[in-house]
């Protein structure tokens, strides 16, 4: 009998063990062949492409067409499946590759007619132009790449990729401008403030503008109950789609006059959230006549962000308000009351295929404000009255392409000013550099005319017309700044202001530590160099936990009082007290928040920028009438809530900073164990925090903290040298998890080290570690 478990035991070892071999074998075919020599469907010419150390392709083309075309084929071996990803979360068609489980999911995604708007930006494309020529030809790349290669993941999903198209691209950028979203985060919570508390405990809020402005129509019903559900569900379908968002970002750009070299410095690091694989692909396209190198977003053939030999740009989110819900008054099921006229709703049919399911159709009501919301969140599907959304980007044709292609032509600063102009949402604030000398920022957005309107931070007027927006500004309104007295630009997605006093652009700003951090910074030195950017770069300090560690001293006794006293404002990694004081601001605003607004919608409001802005403002007055729990017959004093703070930390162990503050790098598949050990990237114990300039993102709910969202790469640019500059990304190039370069800088981001953006030709063939060639058929 022993022996016969014995060998029962050994046979199933022997089977798990071939069982893993043969997967390990499986798996190293899907690794990407970097040294390809095979001809390319539609070339005119043969391209060399050469891989430097870190996975970054080197096209060689005699014409930018073949050049775009091989970009396509090589981004796809590497992207492919989140090209596909971003896609199909701007189309709504999620359920044809993951199921039914994410019908929702693309039922509200579809809501936001980016798939329509898609088609009618495409209507408008003028087909002899150079944009439009290098978009298909990028999708002919990426098709060229599917007919002969399956990623895994459809493997493990067990489903096809499909080819790209046009609109594929478009679907990209539409989720770009969505992605930002914060507008229907915050909206419905500040509503549901408004309905529940009133203006006294909105006065204490960072809202920006005047909350007594704010109107809702008479006849409203919707009860402050339903509103909170409301913001919860809206913001928990925008996280459970767990893909990357634009939250915010950092750049900053010193003149000549204050660096050592005599030519600008370019430092751009966007906020966006972590994933595996990061959010750039990083590519450089060499012809005759072009010479650039770029930061890609997967799918989409032109750099975001980029640098020639001539110039350099970036950019950080604007942050201005370009969402809007109007409630509405219903007259029948097919009607409704606008500008005392009885308007039938207009209604939009959609399909949706479903991964191993029949098809299901659903249909949505549509008012001169857009989509009604009731039929996508299922909080209002049994109000009569709509509230619809308004959206600046479905106002305008998507021109994001053709200013993307012209930023990398632009041969000075009137012709970026143009390219420019095309971008209408969502709101970016584009930094500029070049070699003749010239900094500039521009806010790059179509701006509405709320001058008569209600606070845009509420439910608008949906039924009398008096809130609509039938104006934009032009763009000579928007803020901007060329070549200033200071030397110097930055841009932290702080509030900026028009040209204009009288124009106010509301938005979801965030708070002043980093802009107030870049210009102590920049301002104490005139000899600016790449190591001082660096330096900037990687830096903890954050101003607002400073002054809660100052606030908090007043109240705690003892050891704790001291290492209060003692804090300078830097989380770094090894830092105890770092961690004392963020789980302070944690059960502090847990203490202050969470009474009124309940533990979901808390939740909700930690994610959005008012928070930040808020708790700023409190930490400032050390007073709000949000700090007594109302759970309790007695006021609250601030010393109460203090206490009770510090009670909490002399409860509770701590080491140091980064063992309380980690970062994962999930990949989509990996949230499925065990496959997170192949896929995921990480852990790291990290330092840093919260609006520092090294700008880690986590939410403030849950010891150990997991950071979400940071800087998705780090680049500088000298104009004096273009060779030497560099950067960063948070993980590596490539997508396919047996790659080289899948994760090679996931220690030099975290550890803080940067690496060569090689441009010359000779730079470049120097350090080649794979070469591809592609030749004509």
């Amino acid at each position: 009998m022993k022996k016969s478990i014995t060998r029962i035991f050994l046979g199933v070892i022997a089977v798990i063990v071939v069982i893993l071999v043969v997967g390990f074998i499986w798996s190293r075919s899907f690794k990407p062949d970097y040294s390809e020599n095979r001809a390319l469907l539609g070339l005119q010419d043969s391209v060399e492409v050469y891989y430097d150390q870190h996975g970054v392709p080197h096209i060689f083309a005699s014409n930018e067409i073949d050049a775009y075309r091989t970009l396509g084929y090589t981004q796809a071996k590497d992207r492919f499946f989140q090209m596909d990803l971003f896609r199909r979360i701007g189309s709504g068609t999620l359920s044809e590759l993951f199921g039914k489980d994410m019908l929702k999911n693309d039922q509200f995604l579809r809501s936001l007619q980016i798939k329509r708007h898609a088609q009618k930006s495409i209507n408008q494309l003028d087909e002899k132009s150079p944009w439009t020529k290098g978009m298909k030809a990028y999708i002919e790349g990426i098709n060229e790449y599917l007919k002969k290669n399956k990623p895994i993941e459809y493997y493990l999903l067990g489903t096809e990729p499909e080819p790209f198209t046009l609109e594929d691209i478009y679907y990209v950028t539409g989720y770009m401008s969505y992605s930002f979203a914060m507008a229907i985060r915050t909206e419905p919570t500040l509503q549901f403030i408004k309905s529940e508390y009133g203006s006294e405990y909105l006065a204490d809020l960072a809202i920006d503008y005047d909350t007594s402005a704010t109107t809702i129509p008479a006849s409203s019903i919707y009860r402050s109950k339903d509103i909170q559900a409301m913001a919860i569900s809206l913001n928990e379908q925008i996280n459970s789609l767990n893909m990357p968002v634009l939250i915010g970002s950092n750049s900053w750009i010193a003149s000549g006059s204050k660096t050592k070299s005599g030519y600008p410095l370019f430092a751009n690091d966007p906020h966006i959230s972590f994933s595996q694989p990061a959010i750039w692909y990083e590519a450089h396209i060499v012809t005759p006549d072009f010479n650039f190198y770029g930061s890609h977003l997967p799918g989409v053939p032109f750099g975001i962000i980029g640098h020639t030999d001539r110039h350099s740009w970036g950019f950080t989110m604007f942050e201005n308000d370009d969402m809007d819900l109007y409630q509405g008054k219903s007259i029948t099921d097919k009607s409704y009351k606008y500008r005392d006229e009885e308007i039938e709703y207009d209604i939009i049919e959609e399909e949706f295929k479903i991964l191993g399911e029949k098809p299901v159709k659903k249909k949505y009501r549509k008012t001169v404000h857009g989509i009604v919301i009731n039929d996508v969140v299922d909080e209002l599907k049994n109000y009569k009255d709509p509230v619809s959304l308004w959206w600046v980007y479905l106002e305008f044709d998507d021109q994001l392409m053709e200013a993307c292609y012209k930023f990398s032509h632009s041969k000075n600063l009137e012709e970026i000013e143009n390219a420019i102009k095309l971008v209408h949402a969502p709101g970016l604030n584009v930094m500029y550099a070049d070699t003749s000398g010239n900094i500039a920022w521009y806010a790059a957005a179509k701006l509405p005319d709320r001058s008569n309107q209600g606070n845009s931070k509420f439910f608008l007027d949906g039924v009398t017309g008096k809130d609509d927006i039938t104006e934009f500004y032009p763009f000579s309104v928007n803020p901007k700044s060329l070549n200033p007295e200071s030397g110097f630009i930055y841009s932290a997605n702080n509030q900026s202001e028009s040209t204009i006093d009288s124009i106010k652009i509301p938005g979801y700003y965030l708070p002043d530590d980093r802009a107030n951090r870049i210009i102590e910074m920049i301002e104490s030195k005139d000899d600016l160099d790449i190591g001082y950017f660096q330096k900037m770069q990687l830096d903890n300090y954050n101003e607002t936990s400073l002054f809660f560690s100052q606030w908090l001293s007043e109240y705690a006794i003892g050891s704790l009082k001291k290492e209060l006293e003692d804090f300078k404002g830097n989380f770094n990694r090894d830092s105890e007290v770092s961690a004392k004081i963020q789980f302070g601001i944690e059960k502090f605003s847990e203490e202050v928040y969470k009474d009124e607004l309940g533990e979901k919608l808390y939740s909700t409001f930690l994610q959005t920028h008012l928070y930040k802005r808020t708790f700023e403002k409190l930490i400032k007055e050390k007073n709000s009438v949000w700090i007594d729990d109302i759970s309790t017959e007695e006021k609250e004093s601030v010393k109460e809530i203090m206490n009770r703070v510090i009670n909490a930390i002399n409860s509770n162990d701590f080491s140091n900073w980064a063992s309380d503050h980690i970062l994962t790098h999930e990949h989509p598949v990996g949230s499925q164990k065990p496959l997170n050990l192949l896929f995921n990237v990480g852990p790291f114990e990290v330092g840093s925090t919260n609006e520092a300039l090294n700008n880690y993102l986590f939410n403030y709910q849950s010891r150990p903290y997991k950071v979400h969202a940071g800087p998705s790469m780090r680049k500088i640019v000298d104009l004096s040298d273009i060779n030497s500059s560099l950067n960063v990304l948070p993980t590596g190039q490539s997508g396919v998890f047996n790659s080289d370069w899948y994760d090679d800088q996931s220690e030099m981001y975290v550890n803080g080290n940067w690496r060569s953006m090689l441009f010359s030709e000779e730079n470049i063939k120097k350090s080649v570690a794979s070469k591809s060639t592609f030749s004509k058929e």
